[in-house]
């Protein structure tokens, strides 16, 4: 068994609480002691008391700004008071306490301080009430039970016992409280004293009402009060069981809709090449502003929501604009600029009880009325959509965009500072700043520190990373550089290029998607019988330029032969009959025929040290640029059954 700890109480609390414990353990003994003499109707009455009492006891009024509260137990304490007398009440309050010990060994030294201001503010009550009736109405008896009594000393009776009550409850409850080491155990004494004070006037009014109604009909009032309390009871557990279970059930599925949200937002900003931490820093950015400012829970709610889904419209902007490494032009800035009203009129379906659409559609307005959609300036711009503009700027010039690189953090808020008063609210920036330490703590806490998300993202042409182990982010992300790459392939294959600029820029393609150490392209000549390393990138590059290499000969041969690839053969085949000692450095190879038209131009082969072997996705990716390649080979060289002129 557990000992008491006492340690965050002083020595004062420790005697007072020691001298408390003594008094009462002496009034229930000595009050047991005289319950001995009851009679067996006395001893039903106490019985059923005692049940109705332990039940009241479970259901406890929470006292506002305290942590105390009020128990419906005082009425049925009081009301045993004129029933049973003093020892009869005093025995049902220790019975009722000891009902409650399994939940008072959450805090034993409060449940034994309290266990003693009820035994003996109990004992004093009846004592002074006993007393009143005694010099008002010359009263003897003790306890009155359903004797003939004046309702008006009746009523001054408890009137002044229940104020006797809550002075010596008040008196022995307050000072174990207040004498406590931890300031966290200082309540307001206004509250606690005034509900206390409620409480006693409640009991008392109670008390009187119920005594009247026993001596009218009789204590077999009490066969209907107590089955319908047991009833009434194992009701409200019933219920409340089950409440307990749906509001399980509800948490549950907000979380799962939650999450999904999460998920699918992570995805819309993973097309933007974003890594996973970015709704999640923003949101802890966002809402720790909105806490320092003081913002409603509506507020918070509907800042936590929208930075959550504040790049949603994003779906409706090009991946071409999203991903262009360069400065957008008008055109694709006006395009950009669509997303906020987007994402406000997908949002707008939602019905949310708080200010999300508005918070998503204005987080891109300016404090000097130069932002977009609608140019609002000032306090025009919801309170909410300012603070998600700050947070939301600062995180993303934080993280590394296709378009710029990442900053420092000292850069980032200066960034922030230079903007306030222009871009953003001065008073929103000055909160910011204030407690940008205690945000980025949270960042690295949550393990989604900029730092951590650097390393996340292994190259596109990674061959060490399996493609089926990338998490989901991470293969959007990669799908659609794939795109870019693509669209910025076929757009620059349509200008004016030599074809040394075309085969360069084909071979830098192929560098971004996928891995090589050495990369040739062949392309036949005149007789189509022989096919030239007309270009090559990488290792052993010049060694390998303008070597021959006949049809059906060696790997690359045999793909220009079969008019199909093939990979994972010994890079050796092609390399054999040049008698190179280098040929031993690589350890894998892929070859695929260029076809423009059912038309054979050529080979492009791909050689690596460092992989063991290519895969299916890396095989996919170079057919489907080498479709692009051939197409503009032909269609700018005519290169059909001739030698290409660099």
């Amino acid at each position: 068994m557990k000992t008491l700890d006492l340690s965050e109480y002083n020595f004062r609390t420790k005697a007072y609480g020691s001298v408390s414990v003594f008094i009462a353990l002496a009034i229930v003994s000595f009050s047991v002691f005289q319950s001995f003499s009851y009679d067996v109707s006395d001893w039903i009455v106490l019985g059923v008391a005692t049940i109705i009492c332990l039940i009241f006891s479970q259901y406890n009024f929470r006292v506002p700004h305290t942590n105390g509260h009020i128990s419906p137990r005082e009425l049925v304490i009081f009301w045993a008071i004129i029933w049973l007398g003093a020892s009869g009440s005093i025995v049902l309050a220790a019975l009722s306490v000891a009902g409650n010990f399994r939940e008072g060994m959450k805090d034993r030294v409060r449940w034994i301080f309290e266990a003693s201001a009820i035994t003996i503010s109990t004992f004093v009550s009846a004592y002074v009430f006993y007393s009143t009736l005694s010099f008002g109405f010359g009263l003897t008896k003790n306890p009155i039970a359903n004797s003939s009594i004046n309702a008006f000393w009746l009523l001054c009776g408890l009137a002044f016992a229940g104020l006797t009550n809550f002075v010596v409850y008040s008196l022995l409850s307050g000072p174990s409280q207040e004498l406590e080491m931890t300031p966290n155990n200082h309540l307001p004494r206004k509250y606690r004293y005034l509900w206390t004070a409620v409480g006693s006037v409640t009991c008392v009014v109670g008390v009187f009402a119920f005594h009247l109604v026993v001596v009218y009909f009789g204590l077999s009032i009490g066969l209907l009060i107590l089955p319908v309390t047991v009833a009434s009871h194992l009701a409200f557990r019933f219920y409340r069981k089950m409440l307990s279970q749906k509001t399980k059930e509800i948490r549950e599925a907000s979380r799962i809709h939650v999450a999904t949200v999460e998920a699918l937002a992570t995805a819309i900003d993973a097309r933007d090449q974003v890594g996973r931490g970015h709704v999640s820093r923003t949101q802890i950015f966002a809402v720790g502003i909105a806490k320092a400012l003081g913002l409603s829970q509506g507020e918070l709610n509907a800042i936590n929501t929208g930075a959550l889904l504040h790049d949603i419209g994003k779906l409706a902007v090009p991946d071409h604009i999203l991903n262009k490494p360069g400065k957008l032009t008008p055109a694709e800035m006006e395009k950009m600029k669509i997303h906020p009203e987007v994402g406000a009129s997908i949002l707008e379906r939602v019905n949310f009880p708080y200010p999300v659409v508005p918070t998503v559609r204005y987080h891109h307005e300016f404090w000097d009325g130069t932002g977009y959609p609608e140019g609002l300036s000032g306090d025009q711009i919801p309170l909410t959509a300012r603070v998600l503009a700050i947070a939301d700027t600062y995180d993303t010039i934080r993280g590394a965009r296709p378009y710029s690189k990442s900053v420092t953090s000292e850069n980032a808020k200066k960034h922030i500072l230079d903007g306030a008063g222009t871009h953003f609210d001065p008073l929103i920036v000055e909160a910011f700043m204030r407690n940008h330490d205690k945000f980025e703590a949270d960042v690295q806490k949550r393990e989604i520190s900029y730092q951590a998300n650097e390393g996340e993202s292994p190259k596109l042409g990674d061959g060490s990373v399996n493609t089926s182990e990338l998490g989901y982010v991470e293969q959007i992300k990669r799908a659609n550089r794939e795109v870019f790459t693509l669209y910025e392939l076929a757009r620059v294959f349509s200008s004016s290029l030599s074809l040394e600029q075309t085969l360069s820029l084909f071979v830098k393609k192929i560098g971004e998607l996928v891995p090589m150490d050495t990369c040739i392209i062949y392309l036949l000549d005149e007789t189509e019988k022989m096919a030239v390393a007309t270009h090559a990138v990488g290792r052993n590059s010049e060694s390998l330029k303008n070597r021959k290499i006949k049809v059906g000969q060696g790997a690359t041969g045999y793909a220009l032969n079969k008019r199909k690839p093939i990979y994972n053969v010994n890079p050796g085949l092609d390399f054999s009959f040049y008698n190179m000692e280098f040929i031993k450095e690589y350890t894998s190879m892929a070859s695929l025929p260029l076809i423009a038209n059912e038309k054979l131009l050529g080979a492009v082969s791909l050689y690596s040290h460092s992989m063991e072997s290519y895969q299916d996705e890396h095989m996919r990716l170079l057919e489907t640029l080498s479709r692009i390649a051939s197409d503009a080979f032909l269609l700018r060289f005519g290169m059909l059954n001739r030698k290409p002129a660099l």
